[in-house]
């Protein structure tokens, strides 16, 4: 007969792995709804939204290999330079690492830049930590694709 103890040891192990993978889900799901929250206002082309959206320090790392901060994104979208007709993102994946985390998703844009039509789908990579509390995106990076996913 196995010792009391051990038994105990085992039932809170048990409870503390479903505990963390609660907590995983929730955490997964709080990213996504973040994505899909963003991709709201982006279809909104609301400035001042997309801005109170992004910390100060975010950044992103376009398909052409340029790095864009915050103001400069905002800038775009405040003087009309950027009109989206569309945004739609998706087949997202959420890798967690403690207080940091990966989203991975593909996204459709479709409007204009400094006139010009663009119809374009990407893959993307947020990266995400989470300070008091709250999960922050703090980096982006694009890249064009070639073909469906």
């Amino acid at each position: 007969m196995k010792p009391p103890h051990l038994f105990l040891a085992l039932v809170v192990s048990l409870l503390c792995a479903a505990a963390t993978r609660a907590d995983e889900a929730s955490d997964k799901a709080e990213l996504i709804k973040r994505e899909k929250d963003f991709a709201a206002l982006l279809n909104r082309n609301d400035a001042a939204a997309i801005e109170a959206a992004l910390t100060p320090e975010w950044k992103v790392v376009g398909a052409d290999g340029a790095i864009l901060d915050r103001a400069q994104i905002v800038e775009w979208f405040r003087s009309g330079r950027m009109k989206l007709d569309s945004y739609e993102s998706g087949n997202y994946e959420v890798h967690l690492h403690g207080d940091a985390a990966v989203v991975i998703g593909v996204d459709h844009s479709k409007g204009k830049l400094d006139g010009e039509p663009f119809d374009m789908r990407e893959r993307f990579s947020d990266f995400y930590v989470r300070k008091n509390g709250k999960w922050i995106c703090v980096w982006t990076h694009s890249s064009t694709l070639a073909v469906e996913p």
